[in-house]
């Protein structure tokens, strides 16, 4: 895999969120067969199953367990960012520099 689709990682990010695809769908406002879809050609590009299907649910398997950790993060900080933006005019930053010499 050349390119992380941020678009299906988002909707895989839902399903394992919510626990359901339908759930999901609801929350994204299209339908299951969208986010099944789009969980699919997510699973296809990766190249591996993010989750085990047993009796019509999923379960996060090992690799979609730290699929979903990575996920949370990555929403997180875009959440964070768009806050900090949103909130400030004037965003500040802080620099901290360390200087070592040669001789150490």
């Amino acid at each position: 895999m050349h390119h992380l689709n941020y678009h299906h990682l988002y909707y895989f990010y839902l399903v394992a969120r919510e626990g359901s695809i339908a759930k999901a769908a609801k929350l994204l406002h299209v339908t299951p067969q969208t986010v099944s879809g789009q969980l699919s050609t997510f699973e296809n590009q990766l190249g591996y199953s993010l989750f085990d299907r047993i009796n019509k649910r999923l379960y996060l398997n090992a690799r979609g367990k730290v699929s979903y950790q990575y996920a949370s993060e990555i929403f997180h900080k875009g959440n964070q960012l768009a806050e900090i933006l949103n909130n400030s005019d004037e965003v500040n930053t802080k620099e901290f520099v360390i200087g070592i010499t040669n001789g150490i």
